[in-house]
């Protein structure tokens, strides 16, 4: 069976607070469980939800192409 994880070994797991992993709860913005009282974690789901937060960090020099990055590209015109 897999592991399940209360808010506390749930927050200690994704390195947030308790209050975070609770508001994350309370605002739908991460994959629980409710029995009862009782907020639950599926090990396989907080692990999934973690990496889909992961943002690709550049080297340090590494030049960043904020225009395209950031979408705000602004498309050619066309001449006639």
């Amino acid at each position: 069976m897999e592991a399940i994880f209360s808010v506390p070994k749930a927050a200690k797991l994704i390195g947030l607070s308790e209050r975070t992993v609770r508001e994350l709860v309370y605002t739908n913005k991460i994959p629980f469980y409710r029995i009862g009282v009782r907020i639950l974690f599926r090990e396989s789901e907080l692990e999934k939800w973690l990496e889909s937060h992961h943002h690709e960090v550049k080297s340090p020099g590494e030049p960043v192409d904020f225009l395209h990055a950031n979408k705000l590209s602004v498309p050619e015109t066309q001449t006639h």
